[in-house]
């Protein structure tokens, strides 16, 4: 029987699961009529012997409202077998904390939201394909996202949650060119020379060692060695992003050792401000100089080509930049910058007689 006490607005019903457990469940609306159908819908359930749904009612896995309405609509069965499946919302949050990128993991949230839920049988080729169509970015993003969600589903097949990586069927976005917005070092200077404080130092440091924001974020003071002129970097994006770099740029040295030696706990922080004050303050001199907009991450072009130019081994460029040995990255990137005055000497003429 349904009833309602004072400080309900709705009414509730009593529901007996298949092994005799019970529960005072709400039937999320406070008209008697629609109560009592649900009711009836119940003990409907009780005479078919579906404890499916009786034991998945008691557990608080369902709603005797969504039971409810989709019986209404039809698709009573199909949310049963959503229930009948992992919900992958906590999995996500143990794969964070069993070591995943916290930027894939962020981008999976945008798929999958925390604290609600969402069954396993609804992570499909289509459902992604649909979430890579609607997104609002470019092609680009659209497959950092893909690349973030193939990494989750196949942690999902080792964890035996699914058993395929559905996403590697969803096709990627064509790939923009790359962008290669660079200074020549006079600018590079005269950029830097503009900021002040950690954003100075922080910059230099990137235009002298082509390290990008993740490594440069995450900075103690005793990753720096002054006097080898040598930064240990802590990237995240793949193992060749933990690396040795050394500052070649004799121009930033000076300005990135005041800083440095500024920071007395090895412990501390090397660096406090955000990646957005950072680049307001980039985007702002560089506004003030006239140059072209640029954004912290060319850097890298900058250090790559202009050191690609003046003869430096593409090796090298490589190791400073995290890319693997065997990465074609920079010479398909870079390739035009590279120097090598070898390629310009003519072979001995052969004199015919």
């Amino acid at each position: 029987m349904v009833f309602q006490v004072k400080a309900s607005h709705s009414f509730k019903l009593r529901v007996v699961d298949q092994q005799g457990k019970g529960a005072t469940l709400g039937t999320g609306t406070p008209d008697k009529g629609t109560a009592e159908a649900i009711e009836s819908l119940v003990k409907t359930f009780r005479r078919r012997r579906r404890w499916d749904l009786l034991n998945a009612l008691v557990a608080k896995r369902i709603t005797l409202r969504e039971v409810y309405d989709a019986h209404e609509v039809g698709t009573l069965d199909q949310r049963l077998a959503e229930l009948a499946t992992a919900n992958l919302d906590p999995l996500v949050s143990d794969w964070g904390k069993q070591g995943a990128n916290p930027k894939y993991v962020k981008q999976v949230r945008q798929m999958i939201p925390a604290g609600k839920l969402y069954p396993a049988s609804r992570f499909t080729r289509k459902a992604v394909s649909n979430f890579l169509a609607v997104l609002d970015v470019q092609g680009p993003t659209k497959n950092r996202y893909r690349t973030a969600l193939s990494q989750f589903a196949r942690w999902l097949v080792e964890q035996e949650t699914i058993e395929t990586n559905v996403v590697r069927d969803v096709a990627g976005k064509p790939e923009n060119d790359p962008r290669t917005v660079w200074y020549d070092w006079p600018d590079a200077k005269r950029l830097i020379g503009k900021l002040e404080g950690e954003s100075k130092a922080l910059e230099a440091l990137m235009a002298g060692t082509g390290m990008e924001w993740q490594a440069i974020a995450n900075l103690k003071r005793r990753d720096v060695d002054l006097k080898a002129r040598t930064v240990r970097a802590h990237g995240f994006k793949n193992k060749h992003r933990n690396r040795m770099v050394r500052i070649t740029e004799d121009w930033t040295l000076p300005i990135v050792a005041e800083h440095v030696r500024s920071v007395t706990s090895l412990d501390a922080p090397l660096f406090t401000v955000t990646n957005d004050r950072a680049l307001d303050h980039h985007q702002a001199a560089v506004k003030a100089l006239g140059l072209e907009t640029s954004t912290l991450h060319d850097w890298r072009h900058t250090y790559a080509v202009n050191n690609l130019q003046r003869g430096m081994k593409p090796q090298v460029v490589k190791r400073q930049l995290g890319h693997a040995k065997n990465s074609t990255m920079v010479e398909r990137i870079y390739g035009v910058w590279i120097v090598d005055e070898k390629d310009y000497e003519l072979p001995a003429m052969r004199v015919v007689k």
